[in-house]
């Protein structure tokens, strides 16, 4: 998600809600600062803070790919590995 399309979200969402950005930092427990720059699209704020303001307006955010396991060792590790 890009901050555009973050900031659209929150918008809509706080807008549905009657909110304003007050509400939403308090909803959320993220400071006023981080979820305004949120909701203008000015910052990208930490994944920890991104999951707290979009929870406090009923979405999650999901990965979008896990790392897996490398099943066979790359030539640096087994020559470290001796």
């Amino acid at each position: 998600m890009t901050r555009e399309e973050l900031s659209e979200l929150l918008r809509s969402q706080m807008e549905e809600r009657g909110w304003k950005i007050l509400d939403l930092a308090k909803a959320s427990g993220v400071s006023y600062e981080v979820v305004r720059r949120a909701v203008r699209g000015e910052a990208s704020s930490s994944v920890e803070n991104t999951t707290k303001i979009l929870v406090a307006v009923g979405f999650t955010l999901q990965p979008q790919a896990l790392p897996v396991p490398n099943p066979q060792p790359d030539a640096e590790a087994q020559a470290v590995a001796g």
